[in-house]
């Protein structure tokens, strides 16, 4: 068995390994979105009030949390220029996304996990076809 053999069997679990935890942790983002009646209010009011919502929304919201918490990484004040200029949804706005910063952060371990992971696959599928 050669080198190159082992590091293809190796970068096949982890691509495996990486697709399962990714899977895991996206879907314990949608989830909290949608069983999160306070954030599902703040970004489509009360249209899904104890109502489950369908996949693209759900989707919609985890995008949206990660944009908001992407820029307040950076900077509050870039937050409030971005908020000033743009509506993402209709009951977003500054405060409402300072509030989903600050009060929603479990959601934000999920969607950073998920991205690490799928960034993992990526990385390990272009890896092993590199090889």
């Amino acid at each position: 068995m050669s080198i190159s053999m082992l590091i293809k069997d190796l970068l096949v679990i982890y691509l495996l390994l990486s697709v399962v935890l990714w899977a895991i942790f996206h879907q314990f983002s949608a989830r909290y979105v949608n069983r999160n009646e306070a954030l599902k209010s703040i970004f489509y009011g009360s249209l899904y009030k104890n109502k489950s919502m369908d996949v693209a929304n759900i989707e919609a919201v985890i995008l949206s949390v990660t944009f908001v918490n992407i820029i307040s990484l950076f900077s509050e004040k870039s937050l409030k220029i971005f908020f000033e200029n743009r509506k993402l949804f209709y009951g977003l706005d500054f405060n409402s996304a300072m509030s989903v910063v600050e009060q929603h952060k479990k959601l934000w371990f999920y969607i950073k996990l998920s991205i690490f992971f799928g960034s993992t696959i990526v990385i390990s599928s272009v890896m092993l076809f590199w090889l």
